[in-house]
């Protein structure tokens, strides 16, 4: 049976978050998951999404025609689901 256990690695030593694992004498096999490395700060993300969608809804509609079209596609889906 494989069973799964969270500890952290500090200064060479592991440190059992919860529950440690009954170990007798032997050989263990350790997977060892990394914490995801992002490349870009979070700002510059936002950044490079905004500019990607800057003018998407036309530069002639104000903020309040926009959220009026939506409100109104929205209310259309639901509508649309309740009569499926």
């Amino acid at each position: 049976m494989i069973r799964s256990y969270e500890a952290r690695y500090e200064k060479g030593r592991l440190k059992w978050i919860a529950e440690a694992p009954e170990i007798d004498d032997g050989e263990k096999i350790l997977v060892i998951v990394e914490k995801p490395v992002f490349h870009k700060s979070l700002k510059e993300e936002i950044h490079k999404v905004l500019v990607e969608t800057r003018g998407a809804w036309g530069s002639d509609r104000s903020l309040a025609e926009i959220d009026r079209e939506i409100n109104t596609i929205r209310s259309a889906d639901w509508k649309r689901k309740t009569q499926i």
